[in-house]
């Protein structure tokens, strides 16, 4: 049979099927237009699933979740123009905290995704936009918001503060009556002399003096004083007459104060939580030369190692630091540096201080920043609890500061944008 006829044969059969009346299943279609991007049909259900079931309780119509996700869509096409990524350790950090918050292990929370829609890979994306968008916001908004290390103080002080706070305080103090001090004077002179006396014990405090050395001289001059060391308390279960001013202290700080006819001096002695966060730290000073066009890498080790030799001789570290070095952090300081996380050390300067026996001088050190002479004073593992839950509470303050702030920018960014809504249900089919 001719090749001819079935070439013939087979497009009388495709013209046949093509001019059947059929019903086309719809398999995909633009939902809206955002910018230079689009919201394809297949998005937008996985959308409505993931915020349905992110909002079992709360039911919103397919419009308002439309308009959640171009809203959402304006601020990822931002952060994506702006170079905003989220790197692996950033996002398994978030999975760890998310982990623990459950209490439970990282295996143990995936596993809990299994209902999610799309599984533990839809929650990681949808993870992974939520942080993008939370970088993004920061970045918009971060000029406009400011949150001190005073600002978590106080916020400690207030109802929701000390609910969230984990911290211990613990407190040293000394009462006496006024009388104790001024005797038989007239009530002008009874308030001069007791605030000298609370002025004099308060600098001794201040400085190097001992509590217990204090406390001694008081009671031999006055029987009637009482001297407490309190256990490490949540700020609710401290005395009220002083537990306001006690967030606002830092470790070693003294208060002096008169309440009525009593005199209280207060120290704090130190700040943990019911689970103390340890980390290794070491105090140290140092002398850093830095080559230069003016000075070559060799002249500057010439220059450190005549300096070194003069502190072995018996001149003075700190005097040498103060007129040599050239770290204007520090060299006002003598060199010191204060105490230091060795992660938060140029590797090899962290490096030669953990090897460097304490009081003894270094050899040179080359590091990022040039060459140092480095003396070890101490080493210690701090507790840095306060510090931890400081930044917590200035973080947590933020996003309530932020969450102010949110509808503006977002109404503001919604007005810049080019929005087209196409379908917001399927199209319906021509025939």
């Amino acid at each position: 049979m001719p090749q001819h006829f079935f070439r013939f044969a087979f497009f009388a059969l495709a013209f046949c099927s093509l001019s059947l009346p059929a019903r086309a299943e719809l398999i995909e279609y633009i939902v809206a237009l955002v910018d230079d991007s689009v919201i394809l049909s297949s998005e937008f259900e996985q959308f409505k699933r993931i915020q349905r079931f992110e909002e079992q309780h709360q039911e919103r119509s397919d419009d308002e979740l439309l308009d959640s996700m171009i809203l959402r869509r304006i601020q990822l096409n931002r952060a994506e123009r702006y170079g905003i990524r989220i790197s692996d350790d950033q996002f398994n950090r978030r999975l760890g905290e998310l982990a623990q918050q459950n209490s439970q292990t990282t295996s143990e929370f995936l596993t809990r995704l299994a209902d999610f829609p799309g599984g533990v890979r839809g929650w990681r994306d949808f993870m992974y936009n939520n942080m993008l968008l939370e970088q993004f916001q920061r970045r918009e908004l971060q000029n406009q918001i400011n949150v001190s290390e005073e600002d978590a103080r106080n916020f400690l002080l207030t109802e929701t503060g000390q609910g969230l706070s984990n911290l211990l305080y613990q407190v040293a103090f000394i009462s006496l009556p006024v009388s104790s001090i001024t005797g038989e004077t007239t009530s002008l002179e009874k308030d001069s002399q007791a605030e000298e006396e609370l002025e004099r014990m308060a600098l001794f405090l201040e400085g190097e003096g001992d509590f217990a050395t204090l406390a001694r001289e008081i009671t031999s001059e006055h029987p009637e004083a009482q001297i407490r060391h309190l256990e490490p308390s949540r700020l609710s279960r401290l005395p009220s007459v002083f537990s306001n001013r006690i967030p606002l202290m830092r470790t070693g700080n003294v208060v002096a104060l008169k309440r009525e006819h009593t005199i209280y001096l207060v120290k704090l002695l130190g700040v943990t939580s019911e689970q103390p966060v340890l980390r290794e730290e070491v105090r140290a000073r140092h002398i850093l030369l830095q080559p230069s066009i003016l000075r070559s890498r060799e002249q500057t080790m010439i220059e450190l190692a005549s300096l070194r030799e003069r502190i072995l001789a018996g001149e003075r570290f700190g005097s040498l630091a103060r007129v040599f070095s050239e770290d204007p952090g520090s060299a006002k300081a003598g060199g010191t540096l204060g105490w230091m996380p060795y992660d938060q050390l140029d590797p090899a300067f962290a490096g030669a201080a953990k090897k460097l026996p304490l009081n003894t001088l270094s050899e040179l050190v080359e590091s990022s920043f040039g060459f140092h002479l480095i003396e070890v004073m101490e080493r210690a593992k701090r507790d840095i609890s306060e510090t931890n839950e400081l930044h917590r509470i200035r973080q947590y303050i933020f996003q309530q500061k932020l969450a102010d702030e949110l509808p503006r920018l977002l109404a503001s960014l919604r007005q810049s944008a080019f929005i087209e809504i196409r379908h917001a249900s399927p199209p319906k089919e021509k025939l």
